[in-house]
């Protein structure tokens, strides 16, 4: 799964960065919605287009986190129940990985149509971005990382 990893966070970045207001800078920290349509300068067609891909998507994407949230509840309850059953947990977890699969492979195609409409410059502009926050990220997680000889907690 590590592959997934890297068109993952691609997927979740970019669908975060866009998420939101389109119209006008969002105010706070980070690109979101309109922030990052200034930044990337999307023409006003360029909005409206992925305006509607994230409309044309939204309804799947609820139904596949409804899915998502009633099998982890479905996990839950096999894992808790007694006696222990190993082969329930284990059908409720590939259920559940199954479905996080779908839902990948759709953010994934989701962002592979908002990529679409974005300019060469727009798509080098949202990966100078993206390598910006991973770097952030990396020093976030090394701050945060334990030091050698002290317990997690």
């Amino acid at each position: 799964m590590k592959i997934a990893k890297p068109f993952a966070l691609s997927a979740l970045l970019l669908a975060g960065l866009l998420a939101g207001s389109r119209a006008e800078a969002q105010p706070g920290p980070g690109f979101r919605g309109g922030r990052l349509f200034e930044t990337l300068q999307l023409s006003d067609g360029q909005k409206a287009a992925i305006d509607e891909l994230f409309a044309a998507n939204r309804g799947n994407a609820r139904s596949l986190h409804q899915r998502f949230q009633e099998q982890r509840q479905l996990l839950r309850n096999a894992a808790q129940a007694q006696p222990f059953d190993e082969d329930a947990v284990r059908f409720q977890a590939q259920e559940l990985a199954n479905l996080q699969a779908e839902m990948l492979v759709q953010r994934i195609a989701l962002m592979n149509q908002v990529s679409s409409v974005l300019t060469a410059d727009q798509k080098a502009k949202l990966e100078e971005l993206r390598e910006e926050r991973k770097a952030h990220f990396q020093e976030w997680r090394e701050r945060h990382r334990p030091q050698a000889g002290q317990q997690q907690g």
